[in-house]
């Protein structure tokens, strides 16, 4: 799924920037080649008051954009 475009987020950080994911339905990586000196800091938040979805299969996803 990286390589399909439809499915890819790009940002361009500034300082104070926050990015916030479902790590249950998405592939993520960092572009490290693009970071310089600057430091990748992560953190794990969960919520024990909502349930887990399953996550979608790419061929699920691929149908949900029309391109199946």
């Amino acid at each position: 799924m990286p390589k399909i475009p439809e499915l890819q987020v790009r940002h361009q950080w500034e300082a104070g920037d926050v990015a916030i994911w479902d790590n249950f339905g998405t592939a993520h990586y960092g572009v490290t080649a693009d970071m310089g000196d600057q430091v990748r800091r992560l953190y794990r938040v969960a919520s024990w008051s909502e349930s887990v979805t399953p996550s979608l299969n790419r061929e699920a996803v691929l149908a949900q954009i029309g391109d199946a």
